[in-house]
């Protein structure tokens, strides 16, 4: 943080509407738009997990004019299933529970 004579100011990036930056600037910039107006969306994604994959899927289908971003812990995707085994685990009826709803698996099996 920078104090001068007008009080604190905050030494942080700018963005504009349209989410590119602008380097002139000191802090906070109000951008002037009518209310309704269509802009990019910026969304952020903490883990790519069943649920940040499934958050990926449903942006990339249904919404327009948005940047994604997806932060991840480890070297690759699926989460809990990525870093947890479990030897002898199964389940002897077909759970939907485990699919997608995008991604139906009608051969379901025990492995």
């Amino acid at each position: 943080m920078v104090l001068d004579s007008r009080g604190p100011k905050l030494d942080v990036p700018s963005y504009s509407r349209d989410g590119t930056f602008v380097p002139e600037s000191n802090g906070y910039v109000i951008d002037e738009h009518p209310f309704g107006e269509p802009r990019k969306l910026r969304i952020i994604t903490l883990g790519a997990g069943a649920s940040g994959l499934n958050v990926a899927r449903q942006v990339e289908q249904h919404l327009k004019n948005v940047v994604l971003q997806i932060y991840e812990k480890n070297s690759d995707v699926g989460g809990t299933w990525l870093e947890n085994k479990y030897p002898g685990c199964a389940c002897d009826i077909p759970s939907h529970s485990y699919q997608y709803t995008w991604a139906p698996n009608p051969n379901w099996n025990n492995l």
